[in-house]
């Protein structure tokens, strides 16, 4: 279930539309391209998001504590195809949420929308899509920051 603070914060930033862009944008999938985890955690770190890689999982996450909120922005890659999610959490508000990016849109739409996962076939793609996910992020946590202030 996602909390109605989340979700009116979400349906603020205009989520499904903004996410439904990304997918769009970066719809073509090139699976010959061989990415390097380390490009990915460059890529996050260049942006500011600081990422601890789980090896077995192909799983990126950043979890960051602002004010009395938790935030986790998550990835995995598999197949040049990446999933995004996001959680957050706030004890005082007795708020915890979240989820992948796509179930985000389902929940938003009661399933009658599902919005595809994005992918690349090479570095400048790659780098590309982690900017527009990572911009689209730091907004949830503005927007989110900003309905307590």
């Amino acid at each position: 279930m996602l909390q109605p603070l989340v979700e009116q914060s979400l349906t603020d930033i205009n989520f499904i539309d903004r996410y439904r862009e990304i997918s769009d944008e970066f719809s073509i999938k090139d699976e010959s391209y061989n990415y390097e985890k380390s490009d990915v955690v460059n890529i996050l770190n260049e942006l500011g998001v600081v990422v601890n890689l789980y090896e077995g999982d192909q799983y990126f996450a950043d979890f960051e504590t602002i004010d009395d909120y938790q935030f986790r922005f998550g990835l995995t890659i598999k197949f040049n195809i990446v999933e995004f999610d996001l959680t957050v959490k706030n004890e005082s508000l007795s708020i915890k949420s979240g989820g992948s990016w796509g179930l985000l849109v389902q929940l938003m739409t009661d399933w009658r929308e599902n919005v595809k996962k994005p992918g690349f076939g090479n570095h400048e793609q790659l780098k590309s899509l982690l900017t527009m996910a990572v911009i689209l992020y730091e907004d949830i946590k503005k927007e989110l920051l900003s309905s307590q202030a």
